[in-house]
């Protein structure tokens, strides 16, 4: 009778340690697929309040080796965190289930309902049929990634910071990367007339009148259409042969920002900046400034270069309206 006592609580035993080690929640989860759907409430997966207030519900998390900095995707709020935005951010994560570092606020680089937050429990649903739709809690559609051409298998948040819906080839249909806001993260491109367009300030994510865009002869700042303010000609060396070739897109490169040109092998460096040695974004100020950060280790977020090299007054506001 003791023996068999005993072999029920070994099984007991058992049966108790594979119940915890199979199907573990898993901490990296850059990808999900179609269907899915995530409630903006503290049951998510990872929910974590930051020191200085700040929330995020992340629903993918890509882990990157530099120095814990990774890219995640969900909801995030600032305090006193009434309303949440749908966001893409970087925050500070382990490759084990400790949480994030909460004394490294998250830096927000992407969001969807910049003009319009959410409330608690407002759903975001992936279907193969409409992809990405963001509902508000009494079911309002606030959001949602439009005119897609074929069905969505699947989402992930790359480890450059890219969220994209993919078919079932594994082929992109729709990528955040084509719709930037206020920032560019490193190998991000700019195609002409694509923005980035500055926050009204740096709690209100909705869009302000200024903003960078590329055109054919060089890079400008907007401060509300026509008005430049700065300006970034490009030289005459794209012309070959009595042929014009436009540029191709602006690509955030590590250390300078580069146009490259349709139909011939040259690049231009139009900014130079310092090599990075974590992940680095730039941020179009809501002030005009547009500003490279960087992550150093044991430390915090640091601006590493103001980019505009123009007098302080020739920036919007800085001088009067």
């Amino acid at each position: 009778m003791a023996s068999q006592t005993s072999s029920l609580a070994f099984v007991a035993v058992l049966l108790l340690c594979f119940s915890f080690s199979v199907n573990p929640q898993p901490y990296n989860y850059p990808t999900a697929s179609a269907p899915a759907s995530w409630t903006n409430s503290p049951s998510l997966l990872h929910n974590f309040t930051y020191d200085g207030g700040e929330i995020v519900r992340s629903v993918l998390l890509q882990l990157n080796s530099t120095q814990g900095m990774s890219f995640a995707t969900g909801f995030y709020c600032f305090p006193p965190c009434k309303s949440f935005f749908l966001s893409i951010y970087i925050v500070y994560a382990s490759n084990h289930d400790e949480g994030y570092a909460t004394s490294h606020p998250p830096q927000v680089i992407w969001s969807a309902n910049r003009a319009r937050p959410v409330s608690e429990n407002a759903t975001l649903q992936l279907t193969s049929k409409d992809g990405l739709t963001l509902h508000d809690n009494d079911g309002t559609q606030v959001w949602s990634t439009s005119r897609l051409n074929k069905p969505v298998d699947g989402i992930s948040i790359t480890e450059s910071g890219n969220l994209v819906l993919f078919d079932k080839n594994n082929f992109t249909i729709w990528q955040s990367f084509d719709h930037p806001t206020d920032c560019l993260v490193m190998w991000e491109t700019l195609a002409p007339g694509m923005k980035i367009i500055a926050n009204s300030s740096s709690t209100d994510l909705a869009e302000s009148q200024l903003y960078l865009t590329l055109l054919d002869y060089g890079l400008f700042g907007f401060a509300n259409y026509p008005l430049i303010y700065y300006s970034r000609f490009f030289e005459n060396n794209y012309i070959s042969n009595g042929t014009v070739y436009e540029p191709t897109f602006i690509k955030f490169m590590n250390g300078s920002l580069t146009v490259f040109y349709r139909s011939l092998e040259f690049h231009e460096v139009i900014l130079t900046f310092p090599l990075a040695k974590s992940i680095e974004y730039m941020r179009l100020e809501s002030n005009g400034h547009l500003r490279l950060y960087e992550f150093y280790e044991n430390s915090t977020w640091t601006m590493v270069a103001d980019l505009f090299h123009i007098d302080n007054c020739d920036y919007p506001t800085a001088c009067g309206n």
